[in-house]
């Protein structure tokens, strides 16, 4: 299986804030306008990557409150699903805090030209906010191909990881626990270090990038739990393959996975739950 889309290419793309609707849900009051310096991104050459925050009266958003020890998360994934990238403006070696904090930068090189999703996670007075937006590089672009690879078992640095999915044929409208195995050297891996506060950070996203949520799993009790796995649950909201990257850390390194899963339909309706992505220019 594979699908294959145009991509855009040396093609610039104005970079407005394009929130995920879903039917029947109601739009966050959490915008974000990007920009970059230089204003040309450029697959494998540094750029500063400009976040501002601001409501839907275009007012600036100064009420953050840190989430998983940091003021925001940012995703990037490229359109054919093989980069990825979660970065925060606290981690560049000049972050400074400005007042008000709706603006933040963070340094940046990406190696593919195509375009990138990106993911804006954060609180505000104790409710998760986030909003999506696409990001484009120029460079030499190569015709998109996204193979589907449903593998359950994996190395990632020396690891070897296994993804279990309950129900083992996910369904939408179901909540489907995913649970991480970890094996280093032979050995099962019963405890890890706490990453950004949480057990494993995991990306979650539709192979068309329409979808894209950032979450968390956790290490059920010892007794419970004594192989050590990491669970999370998500509910599927459409059909069709998804893609997961989940991030956990054991002994100082941080560790990358990544996985794809088939989710067929459940019993809500294709047309309930399509999303719907407002990418044309205003």
């Amino acid at each position: 299986f594979a699908d294959h889309w145009s991509k855009m290419g040396n093609e610039e793309m104005p970079m407005k804030d394009h929130m995920m609707k879903m039917e029947g849900t109601k739009e966050q009051d959490f915008h974000t306008t990007l920009s970059s310096s230089p204003s040309a991104v450029h697959e494998g050459k540094p750029f500063n990557l400009k976040i501002a925050l601001h409501d839907k009266s275009d007012k600036p958003i100064t009420d953050l409150q840190v989430n998983h020890e940091r003021i925001l998360h940012v995703i990037l994934v490229s359109e054919d699903l093989e980069e990825f990238k979660h970065v925060h403006p606290e981690d560049a070696k000049n972050y400074v805090p400005k007042a008000p904090q709706n603006e933040f930068e963070i340094p940046l090189s990406l190696s593919k030209a195509g375009r990138y999703r990106v993911l804006i996670d954060a609180n505000r007075l104790g409710n998760e906010v986030s909003a999506t937006d696409w990001l484009s590089v120029s460079g030499t672009a190569s015709a998109l191909l996204i193979k589907k690879d449903l593998a359950s078992d994996k190395l990632f640095d020396g690891y070897k990881v296994v993804l279990s999915v309950q129900p083992r044929s996910p369904k939408t409208g179901e909540e489907i626990r995913l649970s991480y195995s970890l094996e280093k050297d032979g050995k099962q891996v019963l405890e890890t270090d706490k990453f950004l506060g949480a057990d494993m950070h995991l990306a979650i996203m539709s192979i068309n990038l329409s979808t894209m949520i950032h979450t968390h799993g956790l290490i059920s009790a010892i007794k419970q739990n004594p192989s050590g796995e990491i669970d999370a649950h998500y509910t599927f909201p459409f059909p069709g393959l998804w893609k997961i990257y989940g991030q956990f850390q054991h002994k100082g390194k941080v560790v990358t996975t990544e996985f794809m899963v088939e989710v067929a339909q459940g019993t809500m309706s294709d047309q309930m739950m399509a999303p719907h992505v407002d990418d044309h220019e205003q």
